[in-house]
């Protein structure tokens, strides 16, 4: 028994050292074909290798690679996060040149990873020479996410006044000191509409939503007196369609925000409507809606309006994101 014990082990031994000679002599699939890599761009890394560029400006590299072990057939250009690449056929060679540009605009604002590399006749890569292109597109307009304002109420604690600018939020008590950067208010008036069903005179009460700008006239909020208040005189459009995706993905430079903002109509303030549609219009307005502004000193932003809802404690509020020039 132990005979056949020591011959099993000899066995898996030999296995075992057959499979090692195989691993060492096996070629390496990424560096077999010992392609190189040169890349000139217009722009200096950095000390870690990133190029840094605002929306407005862009990136422009000329590649020399080469492949002493087989010929080329094709340069591809990958993009991380992307699947596959982008093939340029060419003529069979060894050696290939090459310039690619990248644009800000087009890549927004963050982070974006370019590899290039040859493949031959069958589409195989062959290699990229261990390099890559790192850029980082600079933010050049404010971004903030998630802030909540609540409908104005008679005792003047609630806040429902936000900064789009600071993003800081404000109740009527404390909102004329720092009303010069007040951008717009959250508030909820009535409507009580006579109505007949079934031959029987009847009221129904509709409680529409309102924002708005300081410098509405008339302004629609009757609680408070804005008397003393800097008239900031923000305007909005007709809410849109929007998503969280479609904000981060298709507004992603400063351009693209002004660009799509100047094509809108400006209004002084949004209300849901007076009739029995009016709590499902409430939310429909400000749920997944797009907004775009134009502050009081000229600048443009979108506003995502996520959801308007009521909290734990039946108070109503609506939560929103925006992008805007700095």
């Amino acid at each position: 028994m132990k005979l056949f014990d020591i011959k099993q082990m000899s066995l898996v031994a030999g296995f075992g050292l057959l499979l090692t000679s195989c691993a060492k002599e096996a070629p390496n699939i990424f560096n077999m074909f010992n392609v190189t890599l040169d890349l000139q761009m217009d722009k200096t890394p950095g000390e870690d290798g990133l190029i840094e560029i605002s929306a407005t400006d862009s990136v422009t590299v000329n590649y020399t690679i080469e492949c002493p072990g087989e010929e080329m057939y094709g340069i591809a250009l990958f993009k991380a996060g992307q699947s596959g690449g982008t093939v340029t056929n060419i003529q069979p060679t060894k050696k290939a040149t090459g310039t690619y540009k990248f644009y800000g605009k087009d890549m927004g604002v963050g982070y974006t990873t370019y590899r290039i590399w040859a493949v031959n006749r069958a589409s195989v890569y062959l290699g990229d020479g261990y390099k890559e292109i790192r850029i980082k597109v600079k933010s050049e307009f404010s971004y903030f996410t998630n802030r909540s304002i609540y409908i104005a109420d008679t005792a003047g604690k609630a806040y429902s006044f936000i900064s789009f600018t600071t993003a800081r939020t404000f109740s009527y008590l404390d909102g004329a000191a720092k009303s010069d950067s007040v951008d717009m208010g959250f508030y909820m008036t009535r409507k009580d509409t006579l109505v007949k069903f079934n031959g029987v005179d009847s009221t129904v009460t509709y409680y529409p939503l309102i924002v708005y700008p300081i410098a509405a006239n008339p302004n629609p909020n009757k609680l408070y007196d804005f008397s003393k208040w800097t008239k900031r005189a923000t305007v909005f459009s007709a809410p849109e369609d929007g998503s969280e995706e479609k904000l981060r993905v298709n507004f992603n430079t400063v351009d693209k925000i002004i660009t799509e903002a100047k094509k809108k109509t400006f209004i002084p303030f949004i209300q849901t409507a007076y009739d029995k549609r009016a709590e499902g219009d409430r939310n429909n307005m400000f749920t997944s809606k797009f907004v775009f502004f134009r502050n009081h000193e000229g600048k443009y932003g979108v506003i995502l309006f996520n959801v308007a809802k009521k909290d734990s404690e039946g108070r109503t509020y609506i939560n929103l994101s925006w992008k805007m020039q700095p």
